[in-house]
C-alpha cells in the first residue's frame, strides 16, 4: 500500500487539531494552527474570518491571520473585499473547501480589478479556501490560506490536508460562536461532521460502550464491517485504558494516544485513539479514523485529465498506488499479464516516468 502521508505525516496533523481543542482562546488557537500548517503546507498568507453579508456588503467581525502585512490587510478589508469572488463560494451551506486553480478561469480572472490590484501585488494569486461555519442568522466564517504564482498553485495533497483539517477547524469555529452567544458548547461535538467521507469520530465510555459516533451515518465504512471495525477500536482503547491505569494521565496529550492502521474488509484505515477526561473520575476515549483508500482516491482525481490517462489506464495506476503487483492488478481487472505491462508502459511512457516507484512522485507534484 503506497500511502501520501507518513505515519509522521498524520501525528502531526493529529496534534495540531490536538493543540486546537487544547486551548480556551479561540482566536489563538486559529493563528496558532495556522502557523502550524506552515510546516505542512507552503503559503505567505493565512486567515480565519468571520463575516456577515449585508445586500452587495461583507461586513467582518473577526479576521484572524498570519502573515498578512498590515498595507495588504487593510487594503483588502476596506477597499476589495466585495469584490473577492471566493466569498460566494465559502458562504454556501454544503461543506466547501478548494483551490482557486480548480473553480476559476485564470484567463477570464487575470482580466479582474480584484485580481490586478490586490491579489497579484499581494503576492495571493493562488489561494485555497473553504467554510468552517454558516449559521441560520447569516453568521458564516472562513478560512483561507494564500501564496504566489511564484510558488505555484497548491497541490491535491495540499488541498487534502486543509479538507482533513476542516472538521476540526468548524468545531473550534462553533466553540467560538458559541463562546460569543454565551452558549455553553459540548466538548466533543460531532454534529458538524457526520457527512465527512473521509473522517470518523467514535467515542467509548470507561467501559468500551459507544456514547457517540458518525460511522453508521457517512460514506467512511461499508456497513457489512461496522461490527469489525468496533472490535479493532475497541481493542486499540482497552490497551490505552491499561496504560493509563498503570501510569495515569498525563498533562501532555501526545502521551494519552495511541495510533494504529487497520485493515477492515479491503479498506484500509490510519486511527489514533485518544484517552480525555469526562467527568469526575471517569474517562472518554476519543477514536479518530482516516480513510486511507478515499484519500489516496481523492488524490488521484486529478491524474487522468493531467495525462490524458484512458479509463483502463487509470484505473490500472489506482491499482498500483495500492501497492498491487502486475499480476494482482491482472485478477483485479480481469485482463492478462500482457496487457497490464502494455498499459503500464502507456501510463509511463505518459507521464515520462521509468516504473511504478516514480508513481506517487506524480501524485505529488
Amino acid at each position: 500500500m503506497v500511502l501520501m502521508f507518513s505515519n509522521d505525516e498524520l501525528t502531526k496533523l493529529n496534534q495540531m487539531f490536538a493543540n486546537l481543542y487544547e486551548k480556551d482562546d479561540y482566536q489563538q488557537a486559529f493563528t496558532v494552527f495556522l502557523e502550524e500548517l506552515k510546516e505542512m503546507v507552503r503559503f505567505q498568507k493565512g486567515d480565519v474570518y468571520f463575516y456577515k453579508t449585508e445586500g452587495d456588503h461583507i461586513n467582518f467581525e473577526e479576521f484572524f491571520f498570519v502573515d498578512w502585512g498590515e498595507g495588504d490587510l487593510q487594503k483588502y478589508l476596506n477597499n476589495y473585499a466585495d469584490m473577492d469572488d471566493a466569498l460566494p463560494i465559502v458562504s454556501l451551506k454544503q461543506p466547501v473547501m478548494f483551490r482557486s486553480s480548480d473553480v476559476f478561469m485564470s484567463d477570464e480572472r487575470m482580466k479582474t480589478k480584484y485580481y490586478n490590484e490586490l491579489l497579484l501585488p499581494a503576492g495571493m494569486e493562488h489561494s485555497i479556501e473553504g467554510n468552517i461555519y454558516h449559521g441560520d442568522d447569516g453568521y458564516a466564517a472562513g478560512i483561507g490560506i494564500h501564496r504566489p504564482d511564484s510558488i505555484g498553485a497548491f497541490s491535491q495533497k495540499e488541498l487534502e490536508i486543509m479538507k482533513l483539517s476542516r472538521p476540526h477547524l468548524v468545531n473550534i469555529a462553533r466553540k467560538f460562536v458559541e463562546e460569543k452567544s454565551a452558549v455553553d458548547p459540548y466538548l466533543v461535538g460531532l454534529a458538524s461532521i457526520y457527512n465527512a467521507t473521509d473522517i470518523g469520530i467514535c467515542v467509548l465510555d470507561g467501559n468500551m460502550n459507544v456514547v457517540d459516533s458518525n460511522l453508521a451515518r457517512g460514506a467512511l465504512l461499508n456497513p457489512e464491517y461496522m461490527g469489525e471495525m468496533l472490535r479493532s477500536l475497541v481493542t486499540i482503547a482497552k490497551g490505552l485504558k491499561e496504560k493509563i491505569q498503570k501510569k495515569g494521565i498525563s498533562e501532555n496529550y501526545s502521551e494519552n494516544k495511541v495510533h494504529s492502521n487497520i485493515t477492515v474488509g479491503h479498506d484500509k484505515f490510519y486511527t489514533e485513539v485518544a484517552c480525555v477526561k469526562d467527568t469526575g473520575t471517569d474517562y472518554k476515549f476519543v477514536a479518530t479514523i482516516y480513510s486511507l483508500n478515499a484519500m489516496l482516491s481523492n488524490m488521484t482525481k486529478d491524474i487522468k485529465d493531467r495525462f490524458s490517462l484512458t479509463d483502463r489506464e487509470y484505473e490500472i495506476v489506482q491499482c498500483a498506488l495500492k501497492g498491487m503487483n502486475n499480476i494482482e492488478i491482472g485478477r483485479e481487472m480481469f485482463i492478462s499479464l500482457p496487457t497490464v505491462k502494455k498499459h503500464l508502459t502507456n501510463v509511463y511512457n505518459k507521464m515520462n516516468i521509468e516504473g511504478k516507484h516514480q508513481l506517487l512522485d506524480v501524485l505529488l507534484r
